[in-house]
């Protein structure tokens, strides 16, 4: 990492030919802004999806900026979508030539929210010296968006190379792009606000129904547990009571919470371990006043 990219200074986009002068360093940008005017116009194209057609500008010190030739591509970053808040990224590389980026850039939203229509791009990755990056050497480079808070989930990632929107990424909270040295590449994320459970009253918590629906599993995640844990995890005498050939120890939480009961042993065994695991997630749940503590192993 030469340094890390300054100013939030608007590049605007202009016709074919621009010329920037930096304390008397004059630098001529000619196709590379072509492309990023027919990229903006094919952006803006979509009326669901708009993207902000300006960036903040590179260094601004004349002998940083010298460092970028006219004809290298970058990466940008926007956050399109997604509450009111702090949004951090991480870029790491591998492979590649000589490039500046900044390792660490936070995002803030204060008091409006991201919108297609109001987000801004920030520049991520700026590849320099061509002579670095000879025939097709390519660079490995990954967004990562950290310190997410738990009301807070990426939907998906868009990515758009050299004008062309690429599959979206459902899910994930990062990306990883391979780019050479005239890519321009831009990277969209968009976010949306998840919502615990309603807190139950004073000393009752959620029943089993509730935490085995998937639409809830994100209410599993201030407890600390998971739904692919094992019964044994908690209790670990289940492996005493077999059902279906299985010991109940190997079951998942989120199976016990299914456990239909029945007739003898087995069968309270199966009422027993389904109460008992819905009664652990609900004491571990933060602020939810159960009456029972949690398990300590």
């Amino acid at each position: 990492m030469l340094g890390a990219l300054g100013g939030d200074i608007a590049l605007h986009l202009l016709p074919l030919h621009r010329t920037a002068t930096m304390s008397g360093f004059s630098v001529a940008r000619r196709c590379r802004t072509a492309l990023l005017f027919a990229a903006a116009i094919v952006l803006s194209a979509c009326d669901a999806d708009k993207s902000p057609t300006s960036l903040p500008a590179p260094p601004a010190n004349a002998s940083d900026y010298s460092l970028f030739d006219p004809e290298a591509g970058f990466i940008a970053l926007g956050v399109l979508t997604g509450p009111l808040g702090t949004y951090d990224f991480h870029t790491s590389v591998v492979g590649g030539g000589l490039a500046v980026f900044g390792a660490d850039r936070s995002i803030v939203f204060a008091t409006t929210p991201p919108s297609p229509s109001t987000s801004l791009l920030y520049y991520m990755y700026f590849p320099v010296d061509a002579s670095t990056w000879p025939g097709l050497t390519s660079a490995q480079v990954t967004i990562d968006e950290v310190n997410m808070p738990a009301n807070r989930v990426v939907d998906s990632i868009r990515v758009v190379r050299n004008g062309t929107f690429l599959p979206p990424l459902i899910g994930p909270s990062s990306v990883t792009v391979e780019t050479n040295y005239t890519d321009v590449i831009i990277v969209k994320f968009y976010h949306s606000v998840v919502e615990g459970p309603p807190p139950p009253p004073l000393g009752k918590g959620c029943t089993p129904g509730y935490w085995k629906q998937s639409q809830h599993f994100d209410s599993w995640v201030p407890t600390g547990l998971k739904t692919t844990d094992l019964v044994s995890k908690l209790f670990s005498n289940a492996y005493l009571y077999t059902l279906d050939g299985k010991q109940m120890s190997k079951y998942t939480l989120v199976q016990a919470l299914s456990f239909k009961g029945g007739n003898g042993t087995v069968g309270a065994a199966q009422i027993l371990l389904r109460a008992a695991v819905a009664a652990e997630l609900n004491a571990r749940y933060p602020g939810m006043g159960y009456p029972l503590t949690a398990v300590t192993r």
